[in-house]
């Protein structure tokens, strides 16, 4: 008899399958690459009624089991799952429900797969300490872990074989999956027989479900086929290459034993076998001491040309990687009105600033602005562009000056605006006192008004600095496993049959399942090659009718063969979507197994950094131009314009004091001066002995 056991909160109930009201049918539909699904139709009870079974609750279904009531014993299990749906009709003419049970493939698509990452803790130097991997949504699949070590039933264990060129095979990796959706997502499965085993090029994946990330392990296997064995608990997940597979050999066109055969569409494939693999691979390579990019081709069978049903295809295996570059901007606040930041601006301000606001600079001069308005009316601070004629900047558009770094077009402010800059003339007037010290003596030419005037550049990057960010795709390269092209060529190069065969069997005995078994056909007529194609089963339809007071279960079986359908065998390059569509730019799979960026060059920024770049002092109309000689044996003295002029005509000019007691003479003395083309001239300057001033 077949039963139904349920598991709600903790507790476990086994009815029959009429006791459930699942009426006379039950039907099965097994897959390889998705979930299989049993279901049950609950004739009479209507959709608003809720089912006895909830949602996800743990389900088995019995075969030849013996009992009544609660108490059951005997024959096999013939599906495990969960409960995923029901639906229900209501009509004049009746109603009914229909329960869906999925077996675990159902849990694989709704767990995250999540890769172990070297996790560091600390440095000894510039050496990193490392703490215990963790695991993350991004991984890179046919990668090894950090440490080394592939897991299984919960515990860690040394690869075998050993990685090669830093890659693991398609079924270590398939292991890793399964094992993390077991210990970690709780799926009630077990690890079986995994017989898939190459070496691909990485395949980075991002927040991907298992069941995906299992498929995608599987595109290069197109003569693999998944089963989960229900009668193990929990239930074995097994992976087998067609040459693995159980035969199981079927009636044509006759009745054997209890097995009547009721129809078939057979469909040889040749043109799914290819003439040749061949992958054309390019990767980094040094060639004196210059990275280069090299090309190498992995064909099988070796030194067949390409031509009619050649599977070729392109991998690029040199590896962008992220790598990031900083760059730091320092920057003031700009403040034209601050006599300090003129007097560091312009070095022959320095000695004429009071000594109040820079100490140690020699005598005080009474530094002074004559108008602290910026580009107000004449005579005020300008602040100007490069422009012709030159416009004012706006201040608030660029309050900052910027002191050290060059700005370049990636930077941008914390808001996504761009960091500019721009440069600016900036000019004011001035007076102070310029001293001159002389031995013993001290001249001081009174400066009523100057003109001085600075290049800078303006920016709106804040102050006191920022450190901007460029992350770069890098190539870093990665090997490649070599024997793929022959992988991919024998597991196609055995003819497929793509067909449908259907039998009807009573008393019901025989439970064909994909993954397990491969079909061949008998009976008179038969074509040799059909007794023994191991055609590989995809897909059976296994309904179960019963038979009221006879306890006799009839099943029709229909089993379609062919290649894994989910690879699309009809277009094989699909095959190579594995690597046309891989993308390293955004996991780094080095990352994972360092725990840090890899570093990959600089980026240039120039050389245009702000300089002190400021202009000589310009001479305006003196107001008042006074010259002041004191200490030593002279007494202090002001000699006006008028005087010193009359000084130079006549040859002398009296100064009076002094303690010799007598006047000291200005006269008129000759002066070189020559121009930036060499060009000698000569000055007239009035001084006293041993005494020079402008």
């Amino acid at each position: 008899m077949e039963t139904i056991a349920y598991t709600v909160g903790g507790g476990t109930t086994e009815v029959s399958l009429t006791a459930l009201g699942a009426g006379l049918n039950l039907k099965f539909k097994f897959g390889t690459h998705d979930s299989s699904k049993c279901t049950l139709d609950l004739a009479g009870l209507p959709p608003e009624i809720a089912p006895a079974i909830p949602f996800e609750a743990p389900c088995k279904i019995f075969t030849g089991r013996s009992g009544s009531g609660g108490s059951w014993s005997g024959g096999t299990i013939l599906f495990q799952g969960r409960r995923t749906d029901n639906s229900g009709q209501a009509s004049a003419s009746g109603a009914s429900q229909e329960l869906v049970i999925e077996d675990a493939w159902y849990d694989l698509r709704f767990i995250t797969y999540q890769c172990t990452w070297q996790n560091i803790i600390g440095f000894l130097s510039t050496t990193p300490t490392y703490g215990p991997p963790f695991a993350w949504p991004d991984g890179v699949l046919f990668q090894p872990a950090p440490n080394g070590q592939l897991q299984t039933n919960g515990h860690y264990a040394a690869y075998s074989p050993a990685p090669f060129n830093g890659h693991i095979t398609t079924g270590q990796t398939i292991a890793e999956i399964l094992a993390y959706a077991i210990y970690y997502g709780g799926v009630n499965l077990q690890i079986g027989e995994i017989d898939p085993a190459a070496y691909v090029p990485f395949y980075p994946v991002r927040s991907m479900r298992c069941a995906d990330a299992l498929t995608l392990c599987l595109r290069v296997h197109p003569d693999c086929a998944c089963e989960i064995d229900y009668s193990t608990t929990p239930p074995t997940f097994n992976i087998r290459k067609r040459t693995n597979l159980v035969s199981v050999t079927l009636p044509y066109k006759q009745k054997s034993g209890n097995q009547l055969h009721l129809s078939s569409k057979p469909h040889p494939r040749p043109d799914l076998i290819p003439s040749r693999v061949g992958i054309y691979v390019k990767e980094t390579a040094t060639i004196n001491g210059n990275a280069v990019v090299s090309v190498l081709t992995d064909i099988y069978p070796a030194g067949l040309p390409s031509g009619l049903r050649s599977l070729d295809a392109s991998l690029d295996m040199t590896g962008p990687k992220l790598a990031k570059t900083n760059a730091t901007l320092t920057t003031a606040v700009f403040d034209p009105t601050n006599l300090l930041w003129w007097a560091q601006k312009i070095p022959a301000l320095r000695s004429q600033a009071d000594q109040g606001q820079i100490p140690n600079t020699g005598f005080p001069g009474a530094l002074t602005l004559i108008s602290s308005v910026i580009n107000g009316g004449a005579k005020s601070i300008q602040v100007l562009d490069n422009s012709q004629p030159p416009v004012p900047i706006d201040l608030a558009l660029y309050p900052y000056e910027l002191v050290s770094g060059s700005p370049a077009s990636w930077m941008q402010l914390s808001g996504g605006a761009p960091v500019t800059v721009m440069e600016a003339n900036v000019t004011a007037f001035f007076s102070y006192n310029k001293v001159t010290a002389a031995g013993a003596a001290n001249i001081t030419d009174q400066i009523g008004e100057h003109l001085h005037s600075v290049r800078i550049k303006l920016t709106n990057s804040p102050a006191p600095g920022a450190t901007y960010q460029l992350s770069q795709v890098l190539n870093t390269g990665e090997v490649y496993p070599s024997g793929l092209a022959q992988s991919i060529y024998n597991s196609l190069a055995a003819l497929q049959y793509d067909f449908s065969h259907t039998i009807l069997e009573s008393p019901f005995a025989t439970v064909i399942k994909p993954g397990k078994h491969c079909l061949n056909l008998s009976g008179a007529g038969v074509p040799p090659a059909w007794t023994s194609m191991n055609a590989m089963v995809q897909d059976v339809e296994l309904d179960l009718m019963f038979t009221p007071g006879s306890n006799v279960t009839t099943a029709r079986t229909t089993v379609s063969c062919g290649p894994v359908k989910t690879l699309e065998a009809g277009e094989l390059v699909q095959l190579f979507n594995l690597f046309t569509n891989r993308d390293l730019s955004k996991i780094n799979p080095n990352e994972r197994t360092s725990g840090t960026d890899q570093g990959g060059g600089s980026v240039t920024l120039g050389s245009d950094s702000p300089k002190e770049n400021s202009s000589p002092a310009e001479s305006v109309p003196v107001e008042t131009n006074n010259v002041v000689v004191s200490g030593g044996a002279v007494t202090g003295q002001t000699i006006q314009s008028a005087a010193l002029v009359a000084g130079i005509v006549s040859g002398k000019s009296p100064i009076s004091g002094g303690s010799a007691g007598g006047m000291q003479t200005m006269q008129p003395r000759e002066l070189a001066v020559c121009d930036n083309a060499g060009n000698v001239y000569y000055a007239a300057v009035q001084a006293t002995q041993g005494h020079t001033t402008a």
